[in-house]
């Protein structure tokens, strides 16, 4: 499992929060991706979670285990 840091991706037309707004309501970027924390105050959402190895997609990052612990301790504060 790789840490990851995520933005949701529109229904309809998979474009990353990130890029362009959901207007099509957001979902997950992949079923897989387990999902530990959600920061709200960020623009988009940022996502905190995990993600079996050897998956990819544009609107994930892989992160290291110290950085996604900062970015939980961070969000949690």
């Amino acid at each position: 499992m790789q840490h990851v840091v995520a933005h949701s991706i529109d229904a309809v037309t998979g474009i990353s929060a990130a890029e362009a707004p959901c207007r099509n309501g957001p979902v997950k970027p992949h079923p897989d991706l387990a999902i530990t924390l959600i920061d709200r105050r960020a623009r988009p959402h940022r996502i905190l979670g995990r993600l079996p190895n050897g998956i990819a997609h544009l609107a994930i990052t892989p992160i290291a285990a110290a950085e996604y612990d900062a970015h939980a301790a961070e969000i949690s504060a």
